[in-house]
């Protein structure tokens, strides 16, 4: 206990005691897990340790989107070590997750910053929100008594800018860089603390030199400090604040600040938040409000999801799915097919794409037995002039970069050796003036960096650029030397290694000779390499092993053993019960195997231990809301255009009125009488509109006299509107346009030439015939009988069709046909009607279409209404 809270309290600074005490507290924690348990009230503090389970494994599973349970993750038993099956989404052997999505009021705790110094403090941003806080460690509350300032450390988005604040030890400083993170891209931020200055940096200053000459503002900012006790704590032992406040804000003359922290709670993602070199887990903070693990707006930009083995990344102005080392293809479906080096082996790429000048990233997969050196994977401009080199060094990762004028740069990861025959991924990265490497998950000792610019002023100079050969450039395995055309030997040759999943800045490039080329490469020249990882001979051979074991390889190395799945007991090889370790997460059930073992899954997960949930990404919370109010407003707008159509259909038709087929046989009785008609009369279409329905039926439902002396003498005049034609008085102002062309031509024979000299005597009994119409329309509109009459034959008549003229047209030639020119008897009815019908047919048809059959169908239709009138 007292080691403990020596642990705990931080007394003194020493470094042997504060390595040795560290060292103590990863045994007692399994790796990280555990912590102090601190409350702060600035004046007097109670400190109690936290225990913790003391396991090889500490993990977080993701229920549904935020929920984490620390029961999800299995550390399973294999020779000579334990190993963790960690669930989806989470990373490296700890199986940390590494994001948080903070909604605009929300907040986290972590455990307290290293109260010495130095202290670097990385981390990753994206937002398009201007303001928000990004870290604060400091007091919770104002002090009863102030005395001095409180120490105060802030990192913030002011305008969309990052600033540092750095208050207490008699120091006040405030660091800002002049460029906007507030883009919706994935931007990075160090701050890196020590006895004589505090230096903010944002993407490793590897951008934005292409405008720029010097100084380097737009990716550093540098500040001058001495702390008041050096070597001792400077900071006090708050907690470490992400996102925004969990308290009221602290106050600018509450502390004796010379300016206090922004206000606004940060709305966007957080992720790889590294506390000198170990990266935090983001996962299941001790205390947070309204954040969710992972950043969520990041998965819902990939449209469509990237699979169980691939990741959404670019932000969210060029989202894209970034594969799993190891997988390729749509959805990250495919495994990709590893690659042998033998003795003398290299290959050359010609790439598609030209990489970033001063932004390089190189990624391959490496596996290797033993202590062995050569080159991985070399980037060079034209004649070698400056290249970016990933090679091994006695089974170490390193890389390097040097170039004619250049000051060289070089990083390993010497506490990860990679030569114990399992897959490693190596990742470098060069970012302007400095170098990043890193092995596996690139947490504490395996990673690596030279930030050359903040370690030196010299670092705030522009960065030389890299142009790499495109067509000559890449080389993998080996540099070939030749003289002419032969090959004379292959310096820094690595042999009995495999390689898997190239990459140059993002890009796979192919791998021969199972792939000879990709999208963004292709394979010019190659020697001595195999598909596949295996190795060339068999390891067992000339090994014996005591019974009941057996030689059996992994990777290059023979051991005698049972095989996988089982072990020796009593002297005989038993299977071994996998189940008892539980290896199935999520609710997965599992079946023992011989040997081996299986996970069932249930309905949401898949994987071989069900670690993976099978929505391929987490949505904005608003994102169902949203589909369901999309779907709802088509269906209303799908009801409001189906109810618009009815209506306008409905009244078309009204319009219109009923539409009849071909009538044979003539008209039908009309208020009791028949007509005959000819056989060979059809009906035509013409549109009878409501407008002219009334006038017709009018018209037509007058008794017409047969005796002419019955007219009246007295004179009378139409009255206005209408219009006289023989007997008959037409409405004219509510009349549509009609043609002006008669009914067509007939040839009527001597019938049509006494029709004329009829007409021409009558015109005194015409006017009278006019005079007594009109009185008879008078009387007549009044006339219940007569309505009843009218709506008959609007019913009969609005249906026929005829063809060439439409139905009132048809009225007006009927009335002249029924004139009583020529005695009024039936001659002088053919005489009047097939003449007009014949003069109709020559304006109408003309000279160029003598359809005489059309004429004879007009007149005999004619005829017929004049016989039914009369």
């Amino acid at each position: 206990m007292a080691d403990n809270q020596r642990t705990v309290m931080f007394g003194s600074c020493r470094l042997k005691e504060l390595l040795l005490l560290r060292y103590k507290r990863l045994l007692l924690c399994g790796g990280g897990g555990g912590g102090e348990q601190v409350i702060d009230t600035n004046s007097t503090s109670l400190v109690t340790p936290r225990l913790t389970h003391a396991s090889p494994c500490h993990a977080h599973a993701l229920e549904a989107r935020t929920t984490l349970r620390l029961s999800e993750w299995r550390p399973l038993r294999r020779v000579p070590r334990w190993w963790c099956v960690c669930p989806g989404r989470t990373s490296g052997p700890q199986c940390k997750v590494l994001g948080r999505t903070f909604w605009g009021s929300g907040w986290a705790w972590l455990r307290p910053l290293p109260p010495c110094l130095p202290t670097t403090i990385s981390l990753r941003l994206l937002t398009r929100r201007p303001h928000g806080l990004l870290l604060y460690a400091g007091p919770l509350a104002p002090p009863l008594r102030r005395t001095a300032p409180a120490p105060m450390l802030t990192l913030q988005l002011v305008g969309g800018r990052p600033q540092a604040l750095v208050e207490g030890a008699g120091v006040s400083l405030k660091l800002h860089v002049n460029t906007s993170l507030s883009d919706g891209r994935w931007h990075t931020l160090h701050l890196v603390l020590d006895n004589q200055s505090v230096v903010l940096m944002v993407d490793l200053c590897g951008r934005g030199w292409e405008d720029k000459i010097g100084e380097g503002t737009h990716c550093l900012a540098r500040g001058k400090w001495r702390p008041l006790q050096s070597g001792g704590p400077w900071l006090s032992s708050a907690p470490l604040q992400m996102g925004g406040f969990a308290h009221a804000p602290p106050g600018r003359e509450q502390h004796g600040w010379r300016e206090a922290p922004t206000r606004h709670h940060l709305t966007g993602c957080l992720s790889h938040i590294t506390i000198n070199s170990q990266m935090i887990d983001f996962g299941e903070p001790a205390y947070s409000h309204d954040s969710a693990s992972g950043c969520l707006p990041q998965d819902a930009a990939c449209a469509g999801g990237c699979g169980v083995r691939g990741r959404c990344v670019g932000g969210l102005v060029l989202p894209r799915c970034d594969c799993e080392p190891g997988w390729t293809g749509p959805h990250c479906a495919s495994p990709t097919v590893p690659t042998r080096l033998g003795a003398a082996s290299y290959m050359k790429v010609a790439l598609s794409f030209t990489p970033n000048p001063r932004v390089i990233k190189l990624q391959v997969r490496v596996r290797l037995r033993g202590a062995r050196s050569g080159l991985l994977l070399h980037l060079a401009a034209h004649h070698r002039a400056a290249a970016v080199t990933l090679h091994l060094k006695a089974g170490v990762a390193c890389a390097s970069m040097s170039g004619a004028g250049w000051a060289a740069r070089k990083a390993c990861v010497e506490r990860r050796p990679l030569g114990d025959g399992t897959w490693h991924t190596v990742v470098a990265e060069r970012h302007g003036h400095n170098l990043r490497l890193s092995v596996d998950d690139g947490d504490g000792w395996s990673l690596s960096e030279t930030l050359a610019s903040v370690d030196t002023p010299a670092g705030e100079e522009p960065p030389p650029s890299l142009m790499v050969d495109k067509h000559d450039g890449v080389t993998v395995g080996g540099l070939p030397e030749f003289v002419g055309v032969n090959l004379v030997t292959v310096h820094d040759d690595l042999q009995d290694t495999c390689l898997d999943d190239l990459r140059v800045s993002d890009h796979q490039l192919p791998l021969p000779p199972a792939v000879n080329g990709t999208t963004w490469g292709q394979v010019t020249t190659m020697e001595h390499l195999v598909e596949g990882c295996h190795p060339p001979g068999d390891p067992c051979a000339n090994i014996s092993c005591a019974a009941p074991r057996s030689c059996r390889a992994t990777w290059d190395q023979p051991s005698c053993s049972c095989g996988p799945g089982r072990r020796v007991v009593d002297g005989a090889c038993e299977d071994v019960d996998e189940c008892q370790w539980r290896p199935c997460l999520h609710g997965g059930s599992c079946l023992n195997l011989q040997p081996g073992y299986l996970c069932v899954c249930g309905p949401g997960h898949v994987g071989d231990h069900c670690q993976w949930s099978k929505l391929a990404s987490s949505g904005h919370p608003v994102a169902a809301p949203a589909a369901i109010a999309a779907i709802t407003v088509s269906v209303l707008v799908l009801v409001v255009l189906g109810v618009v159509l009815s209506l306008r259909l409905h009244r078309l038709r009204g319009a219109h009125g009923l539409q009849a087929g071909t009538v044979k046989g003539g008209i039908q009785s009309v208020k009791g009488t028949a007509v005959e008609g000819s056989e060979e009369g059809s009906v035509g279409e013409a549109a009878v509109r409501e407008g002219s329905s009334d006038t017709l039926m009018e018209l037509l439902k007058l008794r017409v006299s047969r005796d002419p002396s019955g007219l009246s003498e007295e004179h009378s005049t139409a009255p206005a509107g209408w219009e006289s034609c023989g007997s008959i008085l037409v409405e004219t102002q509510h009349l549509p346009a009609m043609h002006r062309e008669d009914p067509p031509a007939c040839h009527c024979g001597e019938n049509t030439a006494s029709g004329h000299r009829g007409s021409s005597v009558s015109g005194e009994a015409a006017r009278e015939a006019r005079t007594k119409a009109s009185r008879t329309v008078r009387r007549s509109t009044a006339a219940k009988q007569q309505q009843t009459r009218k709506a008959a034959l609007l019913r009969e008549l609005s249906g026929q069709r005829y063809t060439g003229f439409p139905a009132p047209r048809l009225a007006r030639r009927a009335s002249a046909c029924a004139s009583p020119a020529g005695g009024g008897g039936e001659e002088a009815v053919h005489a009047v009607a097939c003449n007009g019908a014949r003069r109709g047919g020559e304006r109408r048809l003309g000279n160029t279409h003598p359809r005489e059959a059309e004429a004879r169908a007009a007149t005999r239709r004619c005829v017929a209404v004049a016989e039914l009138l009369w």
